[in-house]
C-alpha cells in the first residue's frame, strides 16, 4: 500500500498508521530527530549543500553519482533492454553534463560489456559520464580514505531515496533556473 507512494507521503503513512510513535510530523516534537530529517531531505537540498560546500572550499567542482536502473532507465532485467526513460532524466543528465561545475560518474552494478552498451546510449543521447563506479580524481587525505569508497557529493538513486516520480523533474528545474540565475559558478 505504502511502496508506491514518495517517501514524504510515505513517511505521512506510517505515522498516520501509528507505525512510529514520537516521530515528529507536521511540527510536532520528536524523540527521533535523525529519522525526521531522512523525511525532509530533498534532492534540491542536497544540491544546494553540495555547491555551497563547492564555494567555500572553493573546489572546481561537485561529483555526482547516478544509478541506471530504475533511477535513469526503467529496469528490464528479465527483457531485452528498452531504455526507457524516466520523465526528466535525459535533460536533466544534459544539463548535468555540459556543466562544468559538476562531474557524473555513473553507478551501476552492471557487467563492463554492458556498461560500455549504456555509455554509448547515453553518448548518443548527448550524455557523458566522466567516471564509472569510481571518482579517480579524488585522492586519500590525512584524514580520509578513498580506496574502497568513492567519494561523491550528491546521490541519485532510488535506493538512496530518489523518487523518479518525481525528483527528476524537480531536479531538471532547479538546473534551469539555477544556469538562468548563475547560481552554479
Amino acid at each position: 500500500m505504502v511502496a508506491h507512494l514518495g517517501w514524504s507521503r510515505r513517511f505521512q503513512v506510517i505515522v498516520h498508521m501509528g507505525k512510529l510513535d514520537g516521530v515528529r510530523n507536521n511540527g510536532g516534537s520528536s524523540n527521533l530527530p535523525w529519522l525526521t530529517n531522512i523525511f525532509n531531505m530533498s534532492i534540491e537540498k542536497s544540491f544546494e549543500g553540495a555547491f555551497k560546500r563547492m564555494r567555500d572550499r572553493n573546489w572546481e567542482k561537485i561529483y555526482v553519482l547516478v544509478d541506471i536502473h530504475d533511477t535513469i532507465l526503467k529496469a528490464c532485467y528479465n527483457d531485452e533492454e528498452t531504455h526507457q526513460w524516466f520523465p526528466y532524466a535525459k535533460e536533466a543528465l544534459d544539463i548535468m553534463s555540459h556543466a562544468q561545475q559538476i562531474s557524473l560518474i555513473l553507478w551501476t552494478s552492471t557487467y563492463d560489456d554492458i556498461i560500455a552498451d549504456y555509455l554509448k546510449h547515453f553518448k548518443e543521447n548527448g550524455i557523458t559520464f566522466d567516471m564509472v563506479n569510481i571518482n579517480h580524481e579524488t585522492k586519500n587525505t590525512d584524514l580520509s580514505c578513498f580506496d574502497k569508497k568513492t567519494y561523491f557529493n550528491v546521490g541519485i538513486d532510488d535506493k538512496f531515496g530518489f523518487d523518479v516520480e518525481t525528483d527528476w523533474e524537480i531536479l531538471y528545474n532547479y538546473l534551469v533556473e539555477g544556469i538562468r540565475l548563475g547560481k552554479f559558478k
